[in-house]
């Protein structure tokens, strides 16, 4: 596990990447910043703390600030990415438009029509010509209206599937979204894998199975992935103890957490709260 930040260069920023056939992004990261995330061939699988979801062509992904996350793509996939912080959202908007503005980012992930998916794209490289250019202002009315764009489907969205339940009663979400919700929320009491598969009542042979299929990642590297991350956390933001921390985090013992996070950070647990500090 390597939980790194993500910091992007601008305040407003446009990316294009093209990942090839079995992509995986290996370790989790965050951003400090808002990240808007395009996908016009292929597909994705995006992971976060709370879940994971397969994203198509002519869909997006809507992540905020400081969401842990990782990426794979076993079809290979083509992306544009909009990155945007509070320094933009500062100079450009008021608490009450910001907040407006922002209220897509709870759907997480939303399709658009072809038209409007086309409409995003070449607003995308309208702007990333203006941040070339360092023209905030110029860039400012397609940003509005990119985000426009998705309110308006996020409205559309929520309609749909209110229509949809009605029909046929809410469906359960995948299992694998299910196992990752579970890993998330009990990692600090999980202690094998026999808790996670008789929770889901399936057998630990076809939980690796199925988790190692849609994740391209372990159960238990997910899981000290969690716990690592939770305890840089505990590392920044208190002053409990190497051990207290360790087992605060599921770990039951400190010389192990210690060897494990020292492999996954390069770093002892203490060194990392001193550089932090």
């Amino acid at each position: 596990m390597n939980a790194n930040l993500h910091s992007p260069e601008h305040m407003l920023q446009i990316e294009y990447i093209k990942h090839p056939q079995d992509y995986d992004m290996g370790s989790f990261h965050y951003h400090n910043a808002y990240e808007l995330l395009f996908l016009q061939e292929g597909e994705y699988t995006l992971i976060t703390m709370d879940t994971a979801y397969t994203i198509c062509k002519n869909q997006v992904s809507l992540i905020p600030p400081c969401c842990m996350h990782k990426s794979l793509g076993r079809a290979g996939n083509e992306r544009t990415l909009m990155y945007f912080d509070d320094r933009f959202l500062n100079r450009y908007f008021t608490e009450k438009s910001r907040a407006l503005l922002l209220s897509c980012f709870r759907s997480g992930q939303l399709p658009l029509s072809p038209e409007a998916f086309s409409e995003a794209l070449a607003l995308l490289f309208q702007i990333r010509d203006f941040v070339h250019k360092n023209d905030y202002d110029a860039a400012y009315p397609a940003f509005v209206r990119i985000l426009s764009l998705l309110d308006d489907s996020c409205r559309e969205n929520i309609l749909k599937t209110s229509d949809a339940e009605k029909k046929r009663g809410t469906e359960n979400p995948p299992l694998i979204a299910e196992v990752i919700t579970y890993i998330n929320q009990n990692y600090s009491t999980i202690r094998c894998l026999d808790d996670i598969s008789s929770h889901f009542y399936i057998t630990k042979y076809h939980l690796c199975r199925l988790f190692r299929n849609a994740t391209s990642s372990t159960v238990m590297d997910h899981l000290n992935s969690i716990r690592l991350f939770q305890a840089c956390r505990l590392l920044e933001n208190t002053s409990k103890s190497i051990t207290d921390i360790s087992y605060a985090c599921g770990f039951h013992s400190s010389a192990y957490f210690s060897d494990l996070f020292k492999k996954a950070l390069g770093m002892s647990p203490r060194a990392y709260r001193k550089l932090k500090s």
